[in-house]
Order: structure tokens, then sequence, then C-alpha cells
């Protein structure tokens, strides 16, 4: 789902690529739960599983897709959340006065994946389910814009190379 007023310009740039991989574009307006409505609009009705994630989260290791996968299976909804490391202090105190707590917390991470009902519930309801699933995030696993270009690429670099199977004889490969 892209923005409407930025779909010329998505087209131009990087149209055929899509095309290229089978993606197409759904050009939304709004906020987050407006354009996944838009989104269920053009999903297939074969589609049991809905990967719902951030464009601008690059640096997302596989293995962590892996998992939101395996857990896709067991779960009507599951997400990534990276622990918070230390003390945290009250939402809304900066600058201002608040609390230091110890209280456990973890910052939500995409992609996130729903079965197809949790995913039209969402939809229809504008609202995340009451329960999902998490799982340990990535630390690399961070939003970034269009001035993070190099740090983007710098993160992805850092990120666990999939292992390669090896065939074990030259006509496994024409095995498909």
């Amino acid at each position: 789902v892209i923005d409407k007023a930025e779909a010329e310009e998505i087209r131009r740039k990087i149209g055929s690529h899509l095309m290229f991989m089978g993606i197409k574009l759904i050009q939304s307006g709004g906020d987050w739960y407006e354009q996944l409505a838009d989104a269920q609009k053009a999903l297939s009705p074969d589609a049991k599983r809905v990967l719902v994630h951030d464009g601008a989260r690059p640096a997302v290791p596989y293995t962590n897709i892996d998992a939101l996968i395996e857990e896709s299976t067991k779960h009507p909804a599951a997400g990534l959340a990276l622990p918070v490391r230390g003390a945290t202090v009250e939402a809304g105190v900066v600058p201002g006065a608040g609390k230091v707590t110890a209280t456990r917390v973890a910052v939500l991470q995409w992609p996130m994946i729903y079965s197809r009902a949790a995913f039209d519930a969402v939809a229809a309801s504008k609202k995340q389910p009451e329960t999902i699933q998490f799982i340990e995030g990535s630390p690399l696993n961070v939003r970034c814009g269009i001035a993070d270009a190099s740090l983007v690429k710098a993160m992805i670099g850092l990120l666990p190379k999939p292992k390669m199977k090896v065939q074990s004889s030259p006509f496994e490969e024409a095995q498909w």
C-alpha cells in the first residue's frame, strides 16, 4: 500500500522492479488502519495469512521472518518486539516531570503476521487484536528514513546470511 500523494513518484522510480516481482501497488490515504482496509479489499480470497510490513524497516533478519511464519501456524496474530534494556520513564514526560519505572517494556517492531480472519478483524475494527504472540526482534530492525541510506546499508551488511543448501548432484538443481 502506498500513499496516493507519492504514487506517481514511486511508480516512476521502482515500478518496473515491483512489477517484475509480481507486487501489486494499492493506493491509499489516511491512517494505517485505512491502508490495511484498502489492502484487505485487494487480497486474494485464497490468502491464509497476511504479513504486514513497514517498508521503512529494510533490515529485518530472515530468521525473524521465518520465526513469525512458524508462530502464525499456532496463533492468529504474531509480531516482533525488542525488550528495552534498563530503566524506562512514563510516556509523555519529556520535557516535564515523571517517574522512573522498572517495568519491563518492549518496542513493537514490524513485520507482523495475521491469520486471514485476524487480519479481516483488524481491518474492520481498526484496532489490533487483544492478544498477539510476540517473539524477540532484532536491534537492527529500526525505522529508517531516506537520509539514513548509509546506516541502512551498514545494517543490512550485519544481517546473518541464509544458509545455502549444497546440491548433492548436478541433477538435483533441475528438480524444480
